[in-house]
């Protein structure tokens, strides 16, 4: 009985991991769609629905298989509606999660552009 209640709470656990992981995902794809629309201010919206939801799963699974992507989401979100200092310090551990060792070293643009956008706007 004990076994088949904690297996229980393991996939229930696992189906919310995936649940969050799902919302974040599509408020961001929402988001990235009324950007290109120019719909910023809508699109700011989904960002920070977006960023709640990664946020929730850094919190309560820092190392789980969705972690790398809940942490570029969170670094894009934060870079789409200006935050380009806190992008910076996001984003580039999102690369170093998503990106395999040894890979190009082009892989730093989007932290290096965004320390550039930092700049340029005084932050």
């Amino acid at each position: 009985m004990r076994r088949g209640l904690l297996l229980v709470a393991i996939v229930l656990q696992g189906c919310a991991s995936y649940n969050a992981n799902y919302k974040a995902n599509k408020y961001a794809d929402e988001a990235r769609k009324l950007d290109r629309e120019g719909r910023t201010i809508e699109a700011s919206g989904f960002w920070g629905r977006a960023s709640v939801k990664a946020d929730s799963i850094l919190a309560h699974h820092p190392n789980g298989k969705y972690a790398p992507a809940a942490t570029a989401i969170k670094g894009e979100a934060a870079a789409a509606v200006g935050q380009c200092g806190q992008a910076s310090r996001i984003l580039p551990a999102a690369i170093e999660q998503a990106v395999p060792k040894g890979a190009a070293a082009g892989t730093r643009y989007a932290a290096v552009q965004m320390a550039h956008l930092d700049s340029e706007q005084g932050h």
